[in-house]
C-alpha cells in the first residue's frame, strides 16, 4: 500500500518570451491523484505553431507526452490548453517544459514520491550530497535513525526524530552502499532501506 505526495519544486511559472513572435504564456502544473495536470495559456495576442508538452528525467534531455496541433493562441483573448502526465515517474526529479512552436520554454521541476507504509522512502538515491529520508510515523512517536556502513560499521546517528522524515548529509560519507535503519523507541520495530552514495 502507498500513500502518494506530490513536492512541486516550483507550483507557478510564467514567461515572456521575444523569441517566438513575442509569445506570452504561461504554464502551471498541480497534482490530481496519481497524474500531473498542467495548464498552459496562451495570452491575447499570441500565436504559435502547436504546444508540446515535453518530460525528462533530467534538465537537458526530453521527450514529447502530449501535443496540440496546429496554430495555438489567438488574437483577442487568452487561450486554455490543458495537459496531463498519466504516469509520472515516482521518487526521483521530473523536469516538463513547452515547445511553443520552435522556441522550448524554461522547464519546472516536479518530485512525485510514493510512500510505502511498512519501510522509508529515500530520495534521491543514489546521493551524492542530502538525502531526504520518509517514513511511517502517523502516530507520532520516537525513531533513532542509524546508518550502517557495508562493513556493519556505525557511520551516523540521529536520535528522538518524531516527524515522518528527516533530512540526511550523505557528504561527509564516503561512496558505496549503506544501510539506513530506524527504530521506533516504544515497540523496538526496526524498519530499514538500503542507499548509494555516489
Amino acid at each position: 500500500m502507498y500513500k502518494s505526495i506530490v513536492f512541486l519544486s516550483i507550483l507557478f511559472i510564467s514567461f515572456s518570451s521575444i523569441a517566438q513572435s513575442d509569445v506570452e504564456y504561461s504554464f502551471e502544473g498541480t497534482r490530481n491523484g496519481e497524474k500531473i495536470d498542467f495548464k498552459v495559456v496562451i495570452h491575447s495576442g499570441s500565436t504559435c505553431q502547436g504546444i508540446t508538452l515535453e518530460r525528462g528525467l533530467d534538465s537537458f534531455n526530453f521527450a514529447p507526452i502530449a501535443i496540440q496541433y496546429g496554430v495555438c493562441g489567438n488574437a483577442n483573448f487568452d487561450q486554455l490548453y490543458r495537459f496531463s502526465d498519466t504516469m509520472p515517474p515516482s521518487n526521483q526529479p521530473i523536469f516538463y517544459r513547452l515547445q511553443l512552436g520552435d522556441f522550448a520554454t524554461p522547464f519546472i521541476q516536479f518530485v512525485f514520491l510514493k510512500l510505502a507504509k511498512d519501510r522509508p522512502t529515500l530520495f534521491p538515491n543514489p546521493s551524492t550530497s542530502t538525502m531526504n529520508v520518509y517514513f511511517p510515523n502517523s502516530d507520532v512517536q520516537y525513531f533513532d535513525l542509524n546508518v550502517i556502513d557495508n562493513k556493519g560499521v556505525l557511520q551516523f546517528q540521529e536520535l528522538n526524530i518524531r516527524s515522518e522524515s528527516t533530512m540526511l548529509n550523505t557528504s561527509k560519507l564516503s561512496a558505496g552502499s549503506y544501510i539506513l535503519q530506524l527504530r521506533n523507541q516504544k515497540t523496538n520495530n526496526i524498519i530499514h532501506e538500503k542507499f548509494i552514495v555516489e
